[in-house]
């Protein structure tokens, strides 16, 4: 049966129009750690750990990322304060921020501050006052972030402080080191410890609140209240005694306490007793509190990350949508699905990353270093239970382990070349000729038992990274040489590709390229700028006359391509932020490039928007010779392209066969100027399996496969 012809081009035809390029984040996977709270005039900020900050303006319904603007290290906050409609937010590694558009694009406030001072650990406001804590000690600021000086008379030398907290005219912090309770009533000028009444680990101070001119301080040990401004501290009665309080949050007559695993509790006696009030949180870590008009949210370290109760704390549920703050190991993208390895379970997405769910049925361990397509199964490396094998895109995982012991079932890449499987692991490189039922070492010539990262080139060549060394095999496995001419080592090979002959190795300082399948290298940095810190490499093979895309992916520096085998780099990182910054991996569907990241989930962005660029530079005159290109995308469901070049006016017949030899699609047949030419076809009616496509053209024949996945 033959299926109808959707199109046929004569003209040299660009990846898209020529519109504005962005990334995008997509809805997951779902997920974080919650580190801060604040409520602002107009919405609610939430602090992620390592993963950027998100803004609601419907109490939690629905939040979306913000912090435009932010450093790329700017991926871990220690405090929020707000002064009229102006909010700041502190960092770990970049100093203080301010936004005057409730979180949505912020500038630099960290005047003055010393380079230590630009690891903040906690923030706080007296009025037009910002009081900042930091590695370098105390400061303040009266000009908003401008300007800030240090403040750290009476404090102790080398002691840094965690918490601070603004309680009628005078300020508290606290610290986690030992040294308790400081409290100034200079506006941060001095300050005098206040420790009467706190002894061992309640000296561990980490948050505190104010309810009716009680303050209350949150220990490693319990929670204590002083009603005389912090000159005598009382430990607070009940099961709240001996917890370790990480959180606390005054809202009207009632005092919220958050702990570290064991859920919320509520004081109406300003913190004198306290009663479990957990009931619908599903994680008892509570890291933050605030209130929005009647409603608290609680933000914790689970799925839901945030939740709301709207009874003060008697009952919650989940307000987290949209809330992304996975660390994404490996993505594998097929016939309209994609896989999203995470630090906590395998996600898939069946609409372009609008929505995710747990595609992990069947594994004991769900967290996940690396994931691998192959023609008929999709294969799984594990931190502890080595390697699991899915016959149906991802739905169910059976164990794949057998010949993998001890520190082998830490499988840190996999890679796939013929009917051989490679697992690099902690114990070596190991290999499997039977789709994972059975596998056997592979390392001999590598001395060091943990090996991070393999590759299979197209030819067979073997490429693998240790935490020092990169090495090369040519027997399948059989022996490994170690491969360092024009290599900076030792140093970390953290990613591996290749196009052809040309091997690409990611390291700390940049890009090598080996023109002779791994056999000597050369730096390949041009075009890249900030971090050359390479995490993730990936090779979309298009068809011709433009050749492969090459991209890179650069710790807190965003996204690279590359059209012309690594030589060069364009930065392709327009409308990444935050966590964004941090690209782990990348995978194709559809027309997408799909981008994991440390700690930011998935991100997106058309490959034309990408691709249109990069494809101007290329010569589009007529080829010297016939070529028929390998079609894309491959494996297709439903629809593929190929891709063709005359060298001259040709007559073309392009004919579609199954593996008995008969015709199943005249997809071109006909006069053809020269140049290069395209077709698509649409599998749908056809079982899935291989294909295969002939063309002939004047005295040039060729014939390729494809393969149809349902």
């Amino acid at each position: 049966m033959e299926k109808l012809l959707l199109l046929a081009s004569t003209a040299v035809i660009l990846l898209a129009q020529e519109t504005a390029s962005q990334w995008t984040w997509t809805s997951g996977p779902e997920g974080g750690y919650a580190s801060g709270l604040v409520t602002t005039p107009t919405s609610v900020l939430l602090a992620l750990e390592g993963g950027g900050l998100f803004r609601t303006t419907d109490h939690g319904t629905t939040w979306l990322p913000c912090g435009k603007g932010l450093s790329p290290e700017a991926t871990y906050f220690s405090g929020f304060a707000v002064i009229g409609t102006t909010v700041f937010v502190s960092t770990n590694a970049s100093g203080v921020y301010r936004s005057t558009d409730d979180g949505l694009s912020w500038i630099p406030a960290s005047g003055g501050l010393p380079p230590t001072g630009s690891y903040g650990t906690a923030l706080a406001a007296k009025g037009d006052i910002l009081i900042g804590a930091t590695y370098a000690g105390m400061f303040r600021s009266s000009s908003g972030g401008s300007s800030w000086v240090a403040s750290n008379v009476g404090m102790p030398v080398d002691t840094v402080f965690y918490a601070l907290h603004v309680s009628g005219n005078s300020i508290f912090t606290g610290s986690d080191e030992g040294a308790g309770v400081f409290v100034s009533t200079d506006d941060g000028i001095s300050w005098n410890r206040s420790n009467t009444g706190l002894s061992g680990q309640a000296l561990n101070v980490l948050c505190f609140a104010t309810s009716g001119g009680t303050v209350v301080a949150g220990s490693r040990k319990g929670a204590y209240w002083s009603t005389d401004n912090g000159a005598h501290w009382a430990v607070c009665s009940g099961s709240l005694a001996t917890m370790s309080v990480s959180t606390l949050w005054a809202s009207g007559s009632d005092l919220i306490a958050g702990t570290y695993g064991a859920g919320a509790y509520r004081s109406t006696d300003n913190g004198v007793s306290w009663t479990e009030i957990s009931g619908g949180l599903e994680n008892g870590n509570v890291r933050a509190l605030t209130s929005v008009g009647s409603d608290l949210l609680a933000g914790t370290y689970g799925p839901d990350v945030v939740y709301r109760s709207t009874n003060a704390g008697t009952s919650w549920v989940s307000a987290g949508k949209g809330i992304t703050c996975h660390s994404i190991y490996g993505l594998v993208a097929r016939g309209g699905k994609v896989l999203a390895a995470s630090h906590r379970r395998l996600y898939s997405s069946t609409d372009g990353g609008v929505a995710w769910s747990f595609s992990d049925s069947g594994m004991t361990d769900k967290i996940l270093y690396a994931l691998a397509l192959r023609s008929n199964d999709i294969l799984a490396g594990t931190t502890s239970y080595g390697v699991y094998r899915s016959t149906d895109e991802g739905v169910s995982w059976t164990p794949a382990n057998i010949g993998l012991n001890g520190n082998a079932h830490t499988v840190r890449n996999l890679a796939a070349e013929g009917t051989n499987i490679y697992a690099a692991t902690q114990s070596g490189i190991f290999r499997s000729t039977n789709d994972g039922a059975l596998w056997v070492q592979a390392t001999n010539g590598i001395p060091d038992s943990t090996v991070l990262t393999v590759h299979a080139t197209a030819n067979g060549t073997l490429v693998a990274g240790t935490n020092d060394a990169l090495y090369r095999s040519t027997d399948n496995g059989g022996s490994w040489t170690a491969t360092s001419t024009g290599l900076s080592l030792p140093s970390k090979p953290q990613a591996l590709t290749s196009d052809g002959s040309t091997v690409l190795v990611g390291m700390p300082n940049g890009v090598y390229r080996s023109t002779d399948n791994g056999g000597t290298w050369s730096q390949a940095n041009a075009g890249l700028t900030g971090s050359h810190d390479v995490r993730a490499l990936f090779c979309y093979e298009r068809p011709i006359p433009y050749g492969a895309a090459l991209f890179a992916g650069l710790s807190r520096a965003g996204v690279y391509v590359s059209p012309n085998n690594g030589e060069s780099w364009i930065d392709a990182s327009d409308g990444l932020f935050g966590p964004g910054m941090s690209p782990s991996s990348f995978a194709v569907e559809h027309g997408t490039l799909y981008a994991g990241t440390f700690s930011g989930g998935v991100w997106k962005r058309p490959l034309s928007e990408i691709l249109v660029s990069v494809d101007r530079e290329t010569d589009v005159k007529p080829p010297r010779e016939y070529s028929l290109g390998q079609n894309y995308p491959n494996p297709f469901n439903p629809s593929t392209t190929i891709r063709y070049g005359l060298p001259n006016r040709s007559h073309v017949m392009l004919i579609l066969f199954n593996t008995l030899g008969q015709r199943i699609a005249l997809l071109q047949s006909g006069e053809q100027a020269a140049g290069y030419h395209e077709v698509k076809f649409d599998g749908r009616g056809l079982p899935s399996g291989v294909y295969f496509y002939r063309m002939q053209a004047g005295p040039y024949v060729e014939t390729k496969p494809l393969l149809l996945v349902r």
